[in-house]
């Protein structure tokens, strides 16, 4: 199926992992001829003490840098104007990220505006940007955007109240930073959405019309490694999981990056409009579209199955279903919701959210074709849950 077409893939990112990474910052800094940084991050962390960690590494290395900390969950264009604003008053030509996926959508729209000018809304779509951004280096503190190796990032239009998404090939930030220490002090619940929405990353990128045995391989590994590592991440105090999670999303988007993404994304712009956490959203939808995608994916659920520890002797049929009675049990070992609530999802918005997820890009790319009339069963079935 492979052999009739001619296959891309894109990682420009440097990927450094490891504890202590971030030690590293001055030489990527240097590298990359970053002579003065806007570090963009959220209060969170900087009540935390996240950021004195980064700080204190550019003064020891006499970098000088300015912090903009007013980045919100999902964040609006607003604040990408007024970080570019701060980063042009200050002089700064190269753009530090320290935090989960809202500071590094903001800090990627921020050097996208500062290399190419105008207003962010100006690049909403694919390949609108004519110069790279300003250099990136992205630094997270959870582990599940995956937007440190991502070319593409979400900015809220507060005038429309829609979620704008951005893209190019231009766009990768040139160095990310996995430092599994910055994920010491991450509470469970963000652990656990973030850590959702990476395996989304994982599954749906088996399950697109662009996936290649590449994308499997490194899609497969990932979501081995989250069914090991999530919990313990999670709940408790195990390093070793934590590093193992952070890679694990990276990997994560490495693939679906290259593979685009499905239905669950699809939905996941409308519940954005509804600010349903995005990684919550992802982690709702998840289990039934892969029950929606099963017959076009049994081969590569069953895979998946077997990946994760199911005995390989049985058939595809029963390996596939067990892959999706696979993600619900370790649903329930999280404590993460069986369906969607009308706290997610007001009755009243039901059609109003499947229309937005049929006009999605991500429709196109899902290997199983949808209409509205399959978005309505697979919404149905997630508000009745499991």
């Amino acid at each position: 199926m492979y052999l009739d077409r001619i296959i891309p893939f894109t990682l420009p990112t440097k990927i450094i992992h490891g504890f202590g990474s971030v030690k590293l910052i001055p030489e990527e800094c240097n590298r990359l001829g970053i002579k003065k940084a806007i570090v963009v991050t959220d209060e969170g962390l900087v009540k935390a003490g996240v950021i004195k960690e980064i700080t204190a590494i550019l003064d020891g290395a006499k970098i000088p840098y300015v912090v903009y900390d007013k980045v919100e969950e999902d964040p609006s264009m607003k604040t990408v104007h007024e970080g570019e604003k701060l980063r042009q008053a200050e002089g700064c030509n190269g753009v530090i990220i320290l935090g989960g996926g809202s500071p590094l959508c903001a800090g990627k729209g921020i050097a996208v505006v500062a290399a190419n000018g105008g207003k962010i809304a100006d690049y909403q779509g694919v390949g609108k940007m004519k110069v790279a951004p300003l250099p990136v280096i992205g630094i997270p503190t959870t582990a599940g955007s995956g937007s440190e190796v991502s070319p593409t990032f979400l900015i809220s239009n507060e005038e429309k109240n829609t979620k704008m998404a951005i893209g190019s090939d231009l766009g990768y930030p040139p160095t990310a930073i996995l430092d599994p220490n910055l994920l010491r002090s991450l509470p469970a619940r963000q652990a656990i959405w973030s850590g959702l929405d990476a395996l989304t990353h994982a599954v749906e990128s088996l399950c697109t019309n662009a996936s290649t045995p590449l994308t499997d391989a490194i899609a497969l590994r990932a979501i081995q490694m989250m069914f090991r590592s999530v919990a313990p991440a999670a709940f408790t105090d195990n390093m070793a999981a934590k590093s193992e999670q952070l890679l694990a999303s990276a990997m994560a988007n490495i693939s679906c990056g290259n593979t685009k993404l499905g239905l669950v994304h699809a939905f996941s712009f409308p519940f954005g409009n509804l600010h349903v956490p995005h990684g919550l959203a992802c982690g709702l939808m998840l289990p039934f579209v892969m029950e929606y995608n099963l017959p076009s994916c049994r081969d590569k659920f069953a895979e998946m199955a077997v990946t994760i520890g199911e005995n390989s002797d049985q058939s595809d049929d029963v390996l596939a279903d067990r892959a999706i009675e696979r993600v619900k049990k370790l649903y329930m070992e999280l404590g993460f919701p069986t369906r969607v609530t009308e706290k997610e999802l007001p009755r009243d918005k039901f059609d109003q959210v499947i229309k937005e997820a049929a006009g999605a890009s991500q429709m196109r790319f899902n290997v199983r074709r949808a209409n509205e009339k399959d978005l309505a069963w697979i919404m149905e079935r997630a508000c009745k849950g499991f």
